[in-house]
């Protein structure tokens, strides 16, 4: 067993993270403290997320095919609509709670994630209320732009030059020279020290021969 510190590894999440049930409980409202992002905190940002588009959209569901009842007073459409609402406020805070990188941008939208989330309910609100017609031709415009876009993007495609660049300077990935990981780190299975290894610059990785 060997130990490598100091190490920097950037890229996608590799396949060897995985995480319980109870991991991402214990960081849901990141009660650690932490300032950096990490594997386990990015993971559950992408499931908070895609757990607020499905409950924002039903909270507009609700809203738009049930407002007469709601406004006439009944009671399960309006304990469905703040269900649906609280469900999606929760995980609009989880969200909060994570850490952010702090990597310097070009561009960067305003109070993440809550100017996000409020653009979001407003433009699904929005869709909920376009008219058939809209959609159908919305539909139509779909269909024959994106095999359009497919066809001319696999066809001009630059893609598999850059490979070819990469190949011929002697790294492995498309990350470039500063982000090729060790021979010693090839050769060996990478096992994960903790869940909430730092993204960007982890302490400690443990190395199994």
């Amino acid at each position: 067993m060997e130990k490598v510190e100091g190490q920097q590894i950037q890229g996608t999440e590799p396949e060897y993270m995985d995480y319980s049930f109870r991991d991402y409980m214990g960081q849901l409202f990141n009660t650690q403290g932490l300032k950096e992002p990490t594997y386990l905190t990015q993971s559950l940002v992408n499931y908070a997320a895609l757990v607020f588009c499905v409950t924002c959209t039903l909270v507009i569901v609700v809203g738009v095919t049930l407002g007469e009842e709601i406004f006439n007073g009944d009671g399960r459409p309006i304990a469905g609509l703040v269900i649906t609402f609280l469900t999606a406020f929760v995980n609009i805070v989880v969200i909060a709670r994570q850490p952010q990188s702090d990597k310097k941008l070009s561009f960067k939208v305003p109070f993440v994630p809550w100017l996000p989330a409020f653009s979001s309910l407003v433009n699904i609100y929005l869709m909920f209320n376009l008219s058939s017609d809209t959609w159908i031709r919305f539909g139509i415009w779909m269909g024959v732009g994106l095999p359009l876009y497919f066809l001319y993007g696999y066809r001009f495609s630059r893609a598999d030059d850059r490979r070819t660049l990469y190949k011929q300077e002697g790294h492995d990935n498309l990350a470039g020279p500063s982000h090729t990981i060790p021979d010693s780190f090839k050769d060996s299975e990478i096992k994960k020290s903790s869940p909430n290894t730092p993204v960007n610059a982890p302490d400690r990785y443990s190395l199994s021969e």
